[in-house]
C-alpha cells in the first residue's frame, strides 16, 4: 500500500484515512466472503480448540484512538507492573488488546 497525502493540521488526518481503508475493507470482505470467513472459523474451531469468533469494529470515526500513556494507565489498573516510558512486550499487547474489546466493543 503507497498513499501519499499532504497533512493539513494534524497527523490524525492520515489516521482517520487509514481507519476509513481498514473500515472499507473490512466491510468488503465480510459482505464478498461470509462464506469463506465461516469455513476458516470452524476450521480453526477444530484446530484452537475453541470457536473463533468475527472480528469486531465500530464505523469510522467511532473507534477508540489510545495515545501511550492511556495505553499504559489501562494496563497498569489490570495490575501490571510498566512504567510510563516501558515497551509493550507481545503479552501486554494481547492483554491490552483484550481490555479495549471488553471496555469498547471493538477489535
Amino acid at each position: 500500500l503507497d498513499v501519499e497525502m499532504e497533512i493539513f493540521e494534524h497527523y490524525e488526518e492520515v489516521v482517520d484515512v487509514l481507519e476509513e481503508l481498514l473500515v472499507s475493507a473490512f466491510d468488503s470482505v465480510s459482505e464478498s466472503h461470509s462464506m469463506h470467513l465461516e469455513s476458516i472459523r470452524k476450521r480453526f474451531a477444530k484446530v484452537e480448540g475453541s470457536a473463533t469468533q468475527p472480528v469486531e469494529y465500530l464505523r469510522a470515526g467511532k473507534n477508540p484512538r489510545l495515545r501511550f500513556p492511556e495505553a499504559i494507565a489501562l494496563l497498569q489498573e489490570e495490575g501490571v507492573d510498566i512504567g510510563p516510558f516501558d515497551d509493550l512486550s507481545t503479552e501486554h499487547e494481547i492483554l491490552l488488546g483484550t481490555i479495549v474489546k471488553r471496555k469498547y466493543g471493538t477489535d
